[in-house]
């Protein structure tokens, strides 16, 4: 309880610099706020006097149907200019696994196998 006290909360009110930063501090929170509460003036409210989609307001499609026709149509063309991309093998080997399988043959081949050769005759296996 000692941290709480009347001489710890009037502190800030005892030099020009903590005033000044208060002050500021003041303003920046009011112009937020004022920015916050105009931008929701102007937002479209419905009849009962809620803010558009955002208070469950049902869109109307029918009304932008046209819009959404012509939407997916331009990117269909735009699908079908790009047209099919020949698959990358290398890609594919990544996802499914076999490209480090492939990777660890070729290692396996480019190393010197003679001292796993001179183990196997030592041990009788060649």
């Amino acid at each position: 309880m000692s941290l709480i006290s009347f001489r710890n909360l009037t502190y800030p009110l005892r030099s020009k610099f903590h005033i000044g930063a208060l002050v500021i501090l003041a303003l920046l929170v009011a112009a937020v706020r004022y920015g916050a509460s105009a931008r929701l003036d102007r937002a479209p409210r419905s009849q009962d006097g809620r803010s558009g989609v955002a208070a469950g307001a049902p869109v109307d499609l029918e009304a932008h149907r046209e819009e959404i026709i012509d939407f997916l149509d331009a990117t269909d063309k735009q699908l079908k200019r790009k047209g099919s991309r020949q698959a990358d093998s290398e890609l594919e080997g990544l996802v499914d696994g076999t490209y480090e399988k492939n990777v660890r043959r070729e290692r396996e081949a480019q190393q010197d196998n003679g001292k796993f050769q001179d183990i196997r005759k030592s041990l009788g296996l060649e």
